[in-house]
């Protein structure tokens, strides 16, 4: 192909001697200076179809190097339409260029919008359900809250013990109960453990009291109420690594049991119940029960002798009530607890009874209110002469329905008929002491 550019200047020659340098200068644009080597007279921005290579060049503007424009033999010269096409090679951006205008991703080789990536800076969260189609997430770090991952070596390291709780609620005085060790000293609070040290960890009744979420709530404890009790660990931002009461129940989390599911309240771990009496003080006695464990539990008996007195002579108290009322008018008749949500109670009770000095017949019926002061859960009679001195008794095991703090009372009657009496305790007959007569025990899991 023709490559010359050689025109002559105007009046420098006959147009008949310049025909062919006109020719081949008319060649060469019309076939843009193809060539399979550059042509010899360059100027800038002058096209070059090389052959050689195959491609079309185009001069630069310092005239000093080509550029290439696109492949010959190819279609647009290779180069991508505005309607789209497709590409063979990599696209480079330079730092701070972007591709902008991208239509949302919504299949399998498309690009994807800012929005819709999970950036390496944690800027985008997921919106569905991630698989990681059998692949692993790796290089975890240490989880330290309750929403996040954890590695196989964080899970392998806890294994078993992540419900682990060796300490045991009890009561220290009237003011004051503490966390003790109990077969072992660890107590494992949302993934971390806590150590009880040796004087164990303590709570008074003057101590201020914790919000739902794991706050200082302000407030001590007060009359006759039932507080929850909560162990934290050292991430609580209020009262880190010490016991405290609250009003709030606690709910199943981390297969445990928790002030809260999230935030600061999943830092407090649940210990108990305490019920303070009616001086505002902590009391665990046989009559009251009122420092109960949700971990670690024993079998803690309840007694009451309502009336007993140690004097060697026989104590009686007179039946004379045609409906049920309370043995001894009350006093020393009720035993009081609090349940722990799970266990059984099993009680018994017993009242002995002697018929009247009018030597006419009489009879005695006694039982054991749950939660009632007039109405027996069960009863039991005994017909009575004067000479008669016995006993009747009542037996059972039952589960509470609701609630925490319940109460077994005593109920005696004489059924409308003639009066009798209860022997509360009897004369010691070379005993020691008097036998008690009348009593009511019980045994709960605390």
């Amino acid at each position: 192909m023709a490559q010359t550019w050689l025109l002559p200047l105007a009046g420098s020659s006959l147009l008949s001697d310049s025909e062919d340098d006109i020719s081949d200068a008319g060649e060469a644009l019309r076939t843009l200076h193809s060539g399979l080597t550059e042509p010899t007279s360059k100027v800038a921005y002058m096209l070059w179809a090389d052959t050689t290579a195959g491609v079309l060049k185009i001069r630069n503007a310092a005239n000093s190097a080509w550029i290439t424009v696109g492949t010959l033999a190819s279609t647009n010269l290779g180069l991508l339409a505005l309607s789209g096409g497709t590409m063979t090679g990599n696209i480079a951006f330079g730092s701070s260029q972007k591709c902008t205008g991208l239509a949302a991703g919504s299949g399998t080789g498309d690009s994807v919008r800012y929005e819709q990536a999970i950036l390496a800076s944690g800027v985008n969260a997921h919106s569905a359900d991630q698989s990681f189609g059998g692949f692993k997430a790796t290089n975890l770090g240490t989880p330290t809250a309750s929403g996040d991952a954890a590695t196989k070596g964080y899970v392998d390291g806890i294994g078993g013990v992540a419900t682990t709780f060796n300490g045991r609620l009890q009561r220290d005085s009237a003011t004051s109960a503490s966390l003790q060790r109990y077969n072992g000293d660890v107590v494992r609070i949302n993934g971390e453990s806590l150590a009880i040290g040796a004087p164990g960890i303590g709570i008074a009744t003057s101590n201020t009291l914790l919000t739902s979420t794991g706050a200082d709530a302000g407030g001590s404890m007060g009359v006759s109420t039932l507080y929850y009790i909560y162990v934290s660990n050292s991430q609580a931002s209020y009262a880190p690594s010490s016991i405290k009461a609250s009003a709030t129940a606690p709910s199943s989390y981390l297969g445990a049991k928790y002030l809260g599911t999230s935030g600061n309240a999943a830092h407090w771990r649940f210990v108990g119940w305490i019920r303070t009496n009616a001086g505002s003080n902590i009391v665990d006695t046989e009559t009251q029960r009122f420092v109960v464990n949700y971990h670690n539990r024993r079998a803690t008996g309840l007694f009451s002798a309502p009336g007993y007195v140690d004097d060697n002579a026989d104590t009686t108290w007179g039946v004379t009530s045609s409906t049920y009322v309370q043995v001894n008018g009350g006093t020393g008749s009720k035993i009081e607890f609090l349940w722990n949500g799970e266990d059984a109670v099993t009680y018994t009770g017993t009242v002995g009874a002697r018929g009247n000095s009018g030597l006419t017949p009489a009879t005695v019926y006694f039982g054991v209110g749950e939660d009632s002061t007039t109405q027996p859960k069960l009863a039991n009679a005994a017909s009575l002469v004067a000479t008669y001195k016995g006993s009747i008794s009542v037996s059972r095991t039952y589960t509470p329905t609701a609630g925490e703090y319940h109460y077994l009372e005593m109920l005696a009657c004489d059924g409308g008929g003639n009066d009798a009496n209860a022997d509360l305790d009897l004369s010691r007959l070379g005993a020691a002491a008097d036998p008690v007569a009348t009593f009511i025990a019980a045994v709960i899991m605390a």
